[in-house]
């Protein structure tokens, strides 16, 4: 008898233990990257609910945002709706399905997922409120958006001799952009030396968006007498290091004139000798000719 007490005593809270039924659950879809100021991307939200706790005639749902990064918009559509407890059948459950609707703004990181929580609850007439939140995330896919500038497109050397042009690389995308460059047209006489491939960070992303580079030109040729107007046209092609999804593309021209004398690089006339070494000089060739 006594050991029937303490098996007793034993399962009791076992058996008061048990788990809380699910009254209501939010279940949601996964959203599609999303492209900055554009059309919005959309997902589905099903609530279910248990039939124990709706009343009759009708019990109002209502769906709400919760939590969203700032650079995004989420609209539910329908926020409101209600179920009939009348339609409740076998499994002691109801569920109805509202949308979600997200669009992102240039402000938002390329490739970085950020949660959107959605509430949604359940008002029945006469008894307490049951709710149940779900997570999706929201991706912004790339943009580009590209600035390259070129500080003063319009030199003057003499010939041989190198001049550079300096070029900043601004880039307003959301994600971080590699960028190369390639000449398309060069004027003879004219010796052209890029920038390799270049990455520029997002601000977005956290990370500097600008980056100064520099184009070598080369005149080899040109007239004392004449001036020689050259140019060169250089295409530059970005994509994004995540992916290689195309960016912007684009063109610099610039504008060399080569007048005067050639700088010889090769053969430099010497400059005269110090005074101390030409008097040394004079000594040595007088005591040449005294011996």
């Amino acid at each position: 008898m006594l050991r029937s007490l303490l098996l007793v005593a034993l399962l009791a809270p076992l058996a008061t233990a048990q788990p809380t039924p699910t009254l209501v659950t939010l279940e949601v879809g996964a959203l599609p990257p999303s492209p900055p100021l554009q059309s919005p991307v959309s997902t589905e939200l099903t609530l279910t609910a248990s039939c124990a706790i709706l009343q009759p005639p009708l019990t109002n749902v209502h769906f709400r945002v919760t939590s969203k990064p700032t650079w995004s918009t989420a609209i539910i559509s329908p926020l409101d709706t209600v179920l009939d407890p009348a339609q409740c059948g076998p499994s002691g459950t109801l569920s109805t399905h509202a949308t979600v609707h997200v669009t992102t703004t240039d402000a938002a990181p390329g490739f970085r997922p950020a949660p959107i929580v959605i509430t949604a609850t359940v008002q029945p007439q006469s008894t307490p409120e049951h709710s149940a939140s779900a997570t999706t995330n929201v991706t912004a896919s790339y943009f580009s958006r590209l600035d390259v500038t070129v500080a003063d497109p319009v030199k003057t050397v003499q010939p041989r001799e190198t001049t550079e042009y300096a070029i900043t690389i601004h880039n307003h995308g959301n994600a971080a952009t590699r960028v190369r460059f390639e000449t398309i047209n060069v004027s003879p006489g004219l010796d052209v030396t890029l920038p390799g491939r270049v990455v520029v960070g997002a601000k977005q992303q956290g990370d500097a968006n600008e980056k100064d580079e520099v184009v070598r030109v080369l005149a080899w040729e040109g007239s004392e007498f004449t001036n020689t107007v050259g140019s060169v046209n250089v295409r530059f092609f970005s994509e994004s290091v995540e992916d290689g999804t195309q960016g912007e593309n684009g063109t610099l021209s610039l504008l060399l004139t080569t007048r005067g004398a050639a700088v010889d690089t090769m053969h430099r006339v010497p400059e005269p000798l110090p005074l101390a070494a030409f008097a040394l000089v004079a000594g040595v060739v007088l005591l040449r000719r005294r011996t």
